[in-house]
């Protein structure tokens, strides 16, 4: 029982996620609340271009504008951060990955139980830190919550870079399992696929 309700909150979390940032962004903008902000931003975020960070960037900066101790917003900004930083889309990558890192470790202040904040802190320490002082926040966002797909993957990436590839393969494929629709499929595909590559199961990779 434990386990299909695993199954069926891991489905429709994600799905719901999308839907309603699809409605959030037909929204006025003059209507939008700090967390309608929120999810227009992950709208743009989701386009995985450099106009849809930038565009993404400024909603999270509205929407900490209107309420400040939101957590979720100061999320979106560090994975904006260092993810145009990754992309090759920053005019200063240290600059971002440093502003990445704040915003996550802000995000866990005013939200100490948010597993989305740890995913994005383990990413921005990732880059910054290195993949040891990464895997402490990586673990938390999985025990915060045991469904939370990025959160697994985020491990996965995380194993894989600390050279135990072997390991990394199954929490990738769990988090892929639990949103096998998600927006950013592709670069989650590419972490299983590295993981499999440098575990030398190259028929896999």
């Amino acid at each position: 029982q434990d386990e299909l309700t695993e199954q069926v909150v891991a489905a429709i979390e994600p799905a719901m996620l999308q839907s309603e940032s699809a409605r959030v962004a037909r929204k006025n903008p003059g209507d939008l609340t700090a967390f309608d902000c929120f999810q227009r931003g992950m709208w743009h975020f989701n386009k995985t271009s450099a106009e849809g960070f930038r565009a993404a960037l400024d909603l999270f900066r509205q929407a900490i504008d209107r309420d400040p101790e939101l957590a979720l917003p100061r999320v979106g900004m560090a994975r904006a951060l260092y993810g145009q930083a990754l992309y090759g889309w920053s005019e200063n990558r240290q600059a971002d990955f440093e502003a990445a890192l704040d915003a996550a470790e802000t995000a866990i202040a005013l939200d100490p139980r948010d597993a989305i904040a740890y995913y994005a802190l383990a990413g921005a320490t990732l880059y910054i830190r290195g993949p040891h002082e990464a895997l402490d926040p990586a673990r938390k966002a999985v025990a915060l919550n045991p469904n939370f797909a990025y959160g697994h993957v985020r491990l996965g990436q995380v194993l894989t870079l600390l050279g135990r590839a072997r390991e990394a393969v199954a929490p990738i494929e769990r988090g892929i399992r639990r949103n096998p629709y998600d927006p950013q499929i592709g670069v989650l595909l590419g972490t299983l696929s590295l993981a499999h590559y440098l575990a030398h199961d190259y028929e896999q990779a």
